[in-house]
């Protein structure tokens, strides 16, 4: 079962590029039923950002580093990560 819970995080290196009034926070609730997360908007609206959240508090969790966020986070153990390097859309 996937239980993914991000109450008000944000990409990590977001804290020391811009002052933290000016982060944009996001709260992801995706429960083990989800199979399919669609993410639409205009560009420059945060869409890679948000997926590169996603994967990076994953990544975090399994090695222990602490994620921005309040409440309990809750991310999964996951075995294996595949990474498609060379995305010339870079924060």
């Amino acid at each position: 079962d996937l239980t993914v819970s991000l109450q008000s995080t944000a990409h990590p290196l977001l804290w020391w590029a811009m002052p933290v009034t000016h982060i944009i926070r996001n709260s992801i609730d995706l429960s083990g039923k989800t199979h399919t997360l669609l993410i639409t908007g205009p560009n420059t609206g945060g869409k890679t950002v948000f997926l590169k959240t996603i994967g990076l508090s994953m990544i975090c969790a399994r090695t222990g580093f602490l994620f921005p966020g309040t409440d309990r986070l809750m991310v999964p153990f996951i075995e294996k990560f595949f990474v498609d390097l060379g995305d010339a859309q870079s924060i």
